[in-house]
């Protein structure tokens, strides 16, 4: 047996994994596949920078809707997560065909 510090994944946090990957992709695909940062292209899938979700409202038991998906490139969400960046949908201007102006964290909304 094999002495080893990584501990496995529980099955409740595999689901919470899934289930916010699947919300992720919607999202892309919602957006064309654009960075909602800087407004570049890219794909998950990206060998070198992909495109993934951030949690713009982050609590202890992350919220995983649409809502509070913000995608961006990989390095653009380290940026945002290192500088402590407090984003909102439609921040850098990249909306996706359907979205609201929303701050869902105080309940206004703009149309």
């Amino acid at each position: 047996m094999r002495n080893s510090t990584i501990k496995p994944i529980s099955k409740k946090q595999a689901a919470k994994n899934r289930e916010w990957s699947a919300i992720t992709i919607d999202r892309i695909e919602r957006l064309g596949e654009i960075c909602e940062w800087c407004g570049g292209w890219g794909w998950r899938g990206h060998p070198w920078n992909p495109l993934e979700g951030h949690h713009m409202i982050k609590r202890r038991h992350n919220i995983h809707t649409e809502a509070n998906c913000f995608v961006c490139h990989k390095f653009c969400h380290n940026e945002i997560e290192e500088a402590n960046i407090k984003v909102y949908r439609g921040m850098k201007g990249v909306w996706a065909e359907g979205d609201e102006r929303t701050d869902i964290e105080h309940g206004v909304k703009e149309v």
